[in-house]
């Protein structure tokens, strides 16, 4: 399948070229590299031919697209794309016969099971020290992979740590919020309580005064009238 996939085989599925366009743009901002995006709605795909499926000799022979088992119908195209007519043999020999030699008019892709490919073009890829080989750079690149997005989620989880310690702070204050308003309320209420006592006091100080002097008044009359009465004959 390696040798299939050639310069796909890292790439990664999209839905639309906007989509591709706004990953590259993120990796040239995050600066963590290059890749190449297949944006499935707008891939050309070759029509599978039907009549490939029907080959019986050499035995035991499929299309690539009918050996591979993904469950996302969505990258249906892309899938196409990349595997196209090809055909996958048991052996070498088969693939070479059936990609030249049945029907020299009409070539078509074949691979067999050790990864040697047969193109229709007569490009011949080797077996399986090169599919080796082409293995291993596909671990080294997954790892490279696997590393940049352990930089980018480390990043996330500081950023994440960051938000949630500023929410404690947040509730924090909140809570010390809600404590002043209350000793405030508190405190309004107390000095309500004070503010009528003293008002009261005022009063009933001024009602005094005011009594003293009508008392002082009236004892004064009362004399007075008092005195009068004496100095009549």
């Amino acid at each position: 399948m390696t040798k299939v996939l050639g310069k796909y085989c890292n790439s990664i599925i999209v839905s639309t070229n906007k989509v591709a366009i706004q990953c590259i743009n993120y990796l040239k901002e995050q600066q963590i590299g290059f890749e190449t995006f297949l944006p499935v709605e707008n891939l050309k795909v070759e029509p599978i031919k039907e009549m490939l499926r029907g080959i019986t000799e050499p035995k035991n022979v499929k299309l690539l697209y009918d050996v591979l088992k993904f469950e996302l119908v969505e990258i249906n195209n892309a899938i196409l794309f990349v595997t196209k007519n090809t055909i996958v043999c048991e052996t070498s020999e088969d693939a070479r016969m059936l990609a030249y030699e049945i029907n020299p008019y009409h070539r078509i892709n074949c691979v067999a099971l050790d990864g040697t490919y047969y193109k229709k073009d007569g490009i011949i890829s080797g077996g399986e020290v090169e599919l080796l080989k082409k293995a291993q750079i596909w671990n080294e690149q997954n790892l490279i992979q696997l590393k940049s997005k352990k930089v980018i989620l480390m990043e996330q989880l500081r950023e994440k740590n960051k938000i949630s310690q500023s929410e404690s702070e947040i509730n924090t204050l909140n809570i010390q919020i809600k404590s002043f308003t209350s000793r405030i309320n508190y405190s309004t209420s107390d000095l309500n309580d004070h503010e009528q006592t003293k008002r009261k006091l005022e009063l009933e100080e001024q009602y005094n005064r005011i009594q003293n002097l009508l008392d002082f008044e009236i004892n004064r009359d009362t004399e007075i009238k008092t005195t009068n009465l004496k100095s009549q004959p």
